[in-house]
């Protein structure tokens, strides 16, 4: 105690903080523990922004409303959680597949064509239009260039100016016979001063000899408005389906002027020749589905080639199924080998039409052999005793039930029930059943109408034995002796 004036005082117990004791202190979740300060946040709770886990506190995980936690890149490129609010930041969280950074934005690139026209408008050199990404003459959309005039989708100068043909230096097409595709080639001139305009490439099939239908091949065609020139060389790659073809050529100038293929040659005739190619097939086949274990397997490997063509360097590959194993020596010897399990047969050539076959064998391996339904005997398939491996009850040495067309044991029948098998083959023993004059509990069978032997007595022909008392001459008898039945008319021997 301590000296409190005149009088004397116990001090108060307290913890390092000046917490008493049992007390929570100042300082959250802190508790004076008999003089030791230890965390109590259930009781003493926990500072403004902390929450209560257990008897600690913990700082909740700030997020926005997406689920982002603060300071971090949302999955919904390109927002950002700042301080609880999503806000877009590409440069630091980057841009969903198929757009870019822009500052803090992302945006989609614009699609345009070779010459940075946009997509579906019309480029600065007139008449070019960006069609999805093909810069194609549209002069009735984009206008032309100054001094010329609009002709349908072409630019040309009025014609009063230039009245003078373009010329075609060259036209070919080559190989004149072949599988395709074929390469046309030209070269052209103007000198009437409105300029090389347009090339035409057109196509006709044959028609005895002829040009049948012509064709204007559009997406051959070469637009040289915005070139502003009077020379031009070029080509261009075509290849139509089998067939004879012929082949046509226009080249116009600004003012329209249009010169054909020169003639002679006139039109060029092709010819393309239906590619033959080769068509191997193969079939696997075997000569049982049903084996034992050690037995062998012949395997055939028929190839055909169906196609028009001579299939050259052809290789043919199987393997060896599970559970077996090659015997050795058996392949057919043509180009053969083996390794990793695999076969395999070198055919250098096959005629279309022409057909073959290679044959091996393999063994089935004992181990390929299980016991399918568990009851420790192997199948008869497999070399074993078991007539049902899909079945745990049948097996040879199973009980044997009679009478219901299983043959539970394995020895090729269904016992016949009898007397000594306990049942009748119409239905089950009658307990009790009387055998003439008899009441018989065992061997014998009422309801199944199966007779023992060793019951000689006749029951009587109207019914049951009678068990009232006859008359047997002058005497009286009663049924039980074993050998009277009034009832039914019947007299023993013994009774006259």
């Amino acid at each position: 105690q301590t000296v409190s004036g005149d009088t004397c005082v116990t001090p108060a117990q307290t913890c390092s903080d000046g917490t008493a004791y049992n007390s929570c202190s100042t300082a959250k979740p802190k508790y004076c523990s008999n003089g030791t300060l230890i965390n109590r946040a259930s009781t003493c709770g926990c500072p403004t922004g902390q929450t209560v886990s257990g008897d600690t506190c913990v700082t909740p995980v700030q997020t926005c409303s997406d689920g982002t936690t603060y300071g971090s890149c949302s999955v919904s490129k390109p927002q950002y959680c700042n301080n609880g609010t999503l806000v877009s930041k590409a440069s630091v969280c980057g841009c969903p597949s198929g757009q870019t950074v822009s500052g803090d934005t992302c945006v989609t690139p614009a699609q345009t064509c070779s010459d940075g026209t946009a997509y579906n408008s019309c480029s600065i050199t007139k008449p070019q239009y960006c069609s999805n990404g093909t810069l194609v003459s549209r002069a009735a959309t984009c206008g032309c260039p100054s001094g010329q005039t609009v002709s349908g989708d072409t630019c040309m100068i009025p014609s009063a100016t230039d009245n003078t043909n373009p010329q075609i230096i060259s036209f070919d097409v080559q190989p004149r016979q072949g599988s395709g595709p074929f390469t046309i080639s030209w070269s052209v001139t103007d000198t009437g001063g409105s300029h090389l305009a347009q090339i035409e490439i057109w196509r006709a099939p044959d028609n005895n000899n002829t040009p049948g239908t012509w064709q204007n091949l559009t997406a051959l065609a070469k637009n040289l408005s915005s070139l502003n020139t009077d020379t031009h060389s070029g080509s261009a790659s075509d290849n139509p389906a089998s067939g004879t073809w012929w082949y046509g050529f226009h080249v116009r100038d600004g003012a329209q002027n249009v010169t054909y293929e020169p003639n002679p040659p006139g039109p060029l005739k092709v010819i393309k020749a239906v590619v033959k190619t080769p068509n191997v097939t193969l079939k696997l086949s075997a000569n049982k589905t049903t084996v034992k274990p050690g037995e062998e397997i012949t395997y055939i490997l028929s190839y055909a080639n169906n196609g028009k063509a001579t299939a050259k360097n052809i290789v043919l590959t199987t393997t060896v199924p599970s559970g077996t194993t090659y015997v050795t020596g058996s392949a057919t010897n043509r180009n053969f080998s083996f390794s990793n399990n695999n076969l395999k047969w070198s055919v250098s050539s096959l005629a279309a039409g022409a057909s073959g076959r290679v044959a091996y064998r393999v063994r089935v391996n004992a181990a390929a052999c299980v016991d399918a339904d568990g009851d420790g005997i192997t199948a008869r398939s497999c070399g074993g005793t078991d007539c049902d491996d899909n079945n745990n009850s049948i097996y040879p040495g199973a009980t044997e039930i009679c009478g219901n067309n299983i043959d539970e044991n394995c020895d090729g029948r269904d016992t016949a029930c009898s007397a000594q098998s306990g049942a009748c083959a119409n239905g089950p023993v009658t307990a009790k059943c009387l055998c003439g004059s008899r009441t018989v509990t065992s061997d014998y069978c009422c309801a199944g109408n199966w007779q023992s032997m060793a019951c000689a007595d006749t029951p009587c022909s109207d019914g049951l034995v009678t068990n009232a008392p006859c008359l047997c001459g002058n005497s009286a008898v009663y049924n039980n002796d074993g050998s009277y039945c009034c009832a039914g008319n019947w007299r023993s021997s013994a009774c006259r």
